[in-house]
Formats: C-alpha cells, structure tokens, sequence
C-alpha cells in the first residue's frame, strides 16, 4: 500500500497520518458494501464545498467535517490528503486509516482561522480508478464594517473676522457587513465652530451604514476675534479595527484688512535697574544683556527654552498696555528725552505690529528696515530673534520665518541706557524695496 506519494510529483502540504489517533475520528463499521455498491475500490466525499461565510477578524468559527466513504466493493487505499493553501488560514486535522473496508467511512475537520480572507483545496487521492483525485473547495471570508472619515485633518486657515467657512465630512462604510454609528462626540474650543449633523437628511443617531453607503456633515466656522480656534470630533462606530475616529479641526482670524493691524506702541515710563543680575552686566550702550531686564517676564527671550510661549507672554504684555494702533503711511521715527544713570538704569519701548501675507507669497520678499537708534534695538518675528543694532547703526531683517497665510507677530524692543535720548528713525515693512503700509 502506497501511502505517500513521490514527494517530487504533487508538492503539498501532508498530513497522512502520524499526528492524531484513530479516536480523534468516527468510523463506519466494516462490513459489507451492500446493495448498490460499485465495482472495485470507489470513494465518496461529502461536501465537496465548504464555505465558511463572511466572518469578523478574529472571530471565533466552528470547524466543519470532511466525511471520505468507500462505496465500492474492494478494500479502498487512501493515499494522500493534501491541503493546498491559496491564501488566508485554513487547518486540517490528521488522517491515520491508510484503507477504508467497503461500507466504512471517516471524517476529517477543517478549521478556519479567521484573520484575512482564505481560499484553499483538501486533496483526497485514493486508489479509485474512476477519480483518484478528489478535491473540496474551501473558502471563507473575513470582513466587517470599516468606516472611512474623511478628512481627519482640516484647517480653516487664517480666515477675517466676519468671514464664514464650512467643510464637509463624510463618514463612509467601506467594509463588506453593517456599519453602525453610534456616537458623534462635538468639542469645540469656542462657540466659533458649529457641528450640523443634517438631521434631517441622515436621520438620528445611531445611524447604520450598509456597504458603500456614506453620511455627510458640515463644520462651519464663523470666526468673531483674532483668537486660534479649534475642535475634535469623535466618530465612534462598530469597527472593530476603529472604534474611535477623531477629526481635528483648527482655524484663525485677523481682525484687519490689508497689511497689518499697525503699530502698538508701549513706553511705561518706568526706569529698570539693570544691577541685580551679575550674569547680565551691562557696560556698553545698547548691550544685549539689557534685554534680559525687559519688564513683560520673557526677559527678551535672553535664555529662553520655550520662545514661543515667551514671546505670546511679551506680545500679550504689550498689547494689554498699549494704546493704538497706529497705522503708518510712510517711515516712522520715535523719539524721547532720557535722565537715566548710565548702564545702571534702562527703559524698554516696544514697537509690536500683527501682519498677514497672503498664502501665495514669499516671505522672503519682505523685510524690516530701521534708521539709527540710541541706545539699541532688538527685532523679534513669531519668537526668533532676527536680530539687534546699537548706537548710530541702522539694520534691515527679511522676514523669511514668517508664515504665508497666518497673522505673524513682529516685536522691536528699543532699549534706552544712558542719559539724553532715545529713538528710532524710519521704521518700516518694505516688500520687494517698496514700504508696505502698515
């Protein structure tokens, strides 16, 4: 009896045998083949399909049994059984009866694991003359529901005050079984940003989503201030692979047409000592250590291990103190008078302007240029130091770190050290050469 093939002939995997006990099966008795009974050795497999239905990842799935009859009239030699993996998982329990008396029959089990959609064959070789080979279709799918939420990122973009936007999200089953949304979870940071779930075109939640089927809604925003705004929606539905979507939603405003707000202007009046710190000596006019003592708390961003949350410190500072704007035409100066104990004794004025570039422009065409100062000055963009000039200098920064299509902020501090003056001359946004009203 021939019970494994040239291994040459038919490469499968084989499982004849070795692996399990003949009490893992259920046999027939022998006995006679009874009324009807073919000619020679034959063989009967029932079914020859097993489908395993459309299944849930990892969802646990009952085997289902193989039955191999010999239904002919001489002693039936089964040879090889064979799985044959197209793809996915499927499993096939141990054969060891290497011949089957007429009459009797045994069972084989197949399981299917549940992880990807699968598609194989149980090859059942006998020594049936009529068909030697007797092959069981195996298939069994694995889906569910998928949502699709689209888009899970939108900015609004710097908007003006007054202005409306809206964009839709679509929330889309692109699975192969029933989608249901249960949940629609709204948190805005401001009353800015409105969710409109179409009620009445999709109905109350929960809503369920057959394949291919998709639900629309609309986030408006209609910003009143110059403030960030933002907010996250939370899609929860039956996906097992995603429970939970979220979707970010942020936009922004500038409360002023053109170029820029103008220029907020802030001199307190007040004399800071400049003595209490030997870290920070001050011995030159318009040294840099004097930035250190400036009075908002962000000392100048001298140091700084979070600019940005020192700078939004210092622009807020100025701007609750200064009176304004101003809207320059044209080039400005500054100028003051100044008693100060030399070096021992500094005033800060500071010079703070929002500005806007269109969101096809280049930064780089754009620069801020100053006429002499006294004592010094130190020009800030979006909370990076572009840079400082002293006494009699004068200087121009272009403004490549500033943002396209946002509301950048530039901060000059003009430090006053010694006794008589203060001032700036011919300060101003130049694009491409030409002063930018602002």
């Amino acid at each position: 009896m021939r019970l494994l093939p040239d291994s040459t002939s038919r490469p499968h995997l084989v499982l004849l045998g070795l692996l399990a006990a003949c009490s893992d099966y259920q046999f027939a008795p022998e006995g006679e083949a009874g009324e009807g009974a073919l000619g020679g050795p034959a063989i009967a497999v029932d079914p020859l399909v097993i489908d395993f239905g459309q299944r849930e990842p990892g969802e646990a799935v009952s085997p289902r049994l193989i039955t191999v009859e010999s239904i002919g009239d001489e002693l039936l030699h089964i040879e090889e059984i064979a799985l044959v993996q197209g793809e996915g998982d499927f499993t096939l329990s141990a054969w060891t009866e290497g011949h089957l008396e007429p009459g009797a029959s045994g069972s084989l089990t197949v399981g299917f694991e549940a992880g990807s959609t699968a598609t194989g064959t149980v090859e059942i070789w006998s020594d049936d003359p009529d068909q030697p080979v007797v092959e069981v279709l195996l298939r069994g799918a694995v889906g569910g529901p998928e949502i699709t939420v689209d888009p899970v990122l939108h900015d609004f973009g710097t908007l003006t005050v007054g202005d409306t936007d809206a964009v839709a999200i679509t929330v889309r089953n692109d699975g192969d079984a029933e989608l249901r949304v249960s949940d629609l979870a709204w948190d805005p940071s401001s009353s800015e940003l409105t969710l409109d779930t179409a009620k009445d075109l999709n109905g109350s939640l929960p809503w369920t989503l057959q394949p291919g089927e998709q639900k629309v809604v609309e986030v408006a925003y209609a910003p009143t201030n110059d403030s960030a705004d933002e907010a996250l929606l939370q899609v929860a539905s039956n996906d097992p692979d995603e429970p939970l979507v979220d979707v970010f939603l942020t936009g922004s405003a500038r409360d002023f047409e053109g170029f820029s707000t103008g220029w907020y202007v802030l001199d307190d009046g007040i004399a800071y000592e400049t003595t209490s710190n030997p870290s920070y000596v001050v011995d030159h006019h318009g040294d840099s250590d004097l930035y250190w003592y400036e009075p908002s708390g962000a000392h100048g961003l001298l140091g700084s291990s979070d600019p940005e949350a020192d700078f939004a410190t210092m622009r807020d500072y100025v701007i609750a103190r200064a009176a304004g704007p101003y809207a320059a035409s044209s080039p400005f100066d500054y100028d003051g008078d100044s008693d100060l104990a030399t070096y021992e004794y500094a005033t800060f004025t500071y010079f703070l302007c929002d500005f806007w570039l269109p969101a096809d422009d280049d930064p780089g065409r754009y620069e801020i240029v100053s006429g002499a100062v006294d004592d010094g000055i130190q020009v800030m963009v979006n909370g990076e130091i572009l840079g400082r000039i002293t006494l009699g200098q004068t200087g121009s920064w272009p403004l490549d770190n500033a943002v396209p299509g946002e509301v950048n902020t530039l901060i000059i501090i003009l430090v006053d050290d010694s006794r008589v003056d203060k001032y700036i001359h011919d300060l101003g946004f130049y694009r491409d050469g030409v002063f930018v009203s602002g």
